[in-house]
């Protein structure tokens, strides 16, 4: 049974390749492989597919996921999987679009069987961090796991937790956990891999032109609605490329041009570093520009 990865930087025309594709074909199902694009509360600036591309195709696991939740790895990959076998099930093709490239190398390399963590622990970790702060949680980590002190920055409060968690639960590293990789999850599938790269230059053209259309379509709104709900700023959900400059228009420390140059500037740097990340790591890709 055929399945086909379809994957590039942000604003590369990933999106709009998979419509006209399923268009074409007739027989396909687009399953997100965002980790932005599965909030609901953010359709506009992770850029999830509008009316008219729901209506062109199908579409599925997108804006399904509140924002104060989280999406590990290993939760996406048993939906991924779950919705390649409901599109088999239907005779479909199911066709995974998105740029999360740690994602799909863990679903076509395989993931470490980590642990479960009980639903008590990670709530006291939760409270424990919003407690005391990063600074001080980083030291706990750091005094019961010291090889995830190394990998993990300070300020990232989701790995913190993740490796905290783990630690708690089973007094091993999460990194010696990582080290016990089961086979890929797509190994019985047929698999089409295809890896779009335009022109650098045709990429940043796209990064600034969607930025203003987001704009345009209502995104420091959306954001300000997203605050609202006082969501703790370290939730991913926080975190599609250009938020973070909204947020700062919207609270004053930015002006309405600053804040659309500097947006730009970083999703033209996040491009940079997906590309990079592509080149090294998908080689086993089919190369597509177009």
């Amino acid at each position: 049974m055929k399945v086909i990865i379809l994957t590039g930087p942000t604003a590369s025309g990933k999106s709009r390749l998979a419509i006209n594709h399923a268009a074409w074909h007739g027989n396909i199902d687009i399953i997100n492989a965002d980790s932005m694009q599965v909030y609901r509360e953010i359709p506009i600036t992770s850029a999830q597919p509008n009316l008219k591309d729901l209506q062109d195709a199908s579409h599925k696991m997108y804006g399904f996921l509140n924002g104060n939740e989280q999406l590990s790895a290993g939760k996406w990959i048993d939906l991924i999987l779950s919705e390649i076998k409901n599109s088999h099930k239907n005779g479909r093709i199911p066709m995974l679009v998105g740029g999360s490239a740690m994602y799909i190398r863990l679903l076509i390399d395989g993931m470490a069987n980590i642990c479960d963590v009980e639903p008590k622990i990670s709530q006291e970790n939760r409270n424990l961090l919003e407690k005391i702060g990063k600074a001080e949680f980083f030291k706990l980590l750091a005094e019961k796991d010291p090889m995830a002190a190394d990998k993990i920055k300070e300020t990232d409060s989701q790995r913190m937790l993740r490796a905290y968690d783990v630690i708690c639960q089973s007094g091993r590293s999460i990194y010696d956990w990582q080290k016990q990789k089961t086979q890929g999850f797509l190994d019985d599938f047929e698999v089409s891999k295809w890896l779009l790269m335009p022109d650098r230059q045709v990429i940043y053209k796209s990064c600034n032109e969607r930025f203003l259309q987001q704009i345009e379509n209502g995104a420091v709104d959306e954001v300000e609605n997203l605050l609202k709900l006082k969501y703790d700023r370290s939730f991913t959900v926080h975190k599609a490329i250009g938020t973070a400059e909204i947020i700062d228009y919207i609270e004053g420390r930015l002006k309405y041009s600053e804040m659309i140059e500097k947006a730009q500037q970083a999703t033209r740097n996040y491009a940079k570093r997906q590309s990079t990340w592509f080149r090294n790591k998908f080689k086993d890709f089919t190369n597509i520009t177009s």
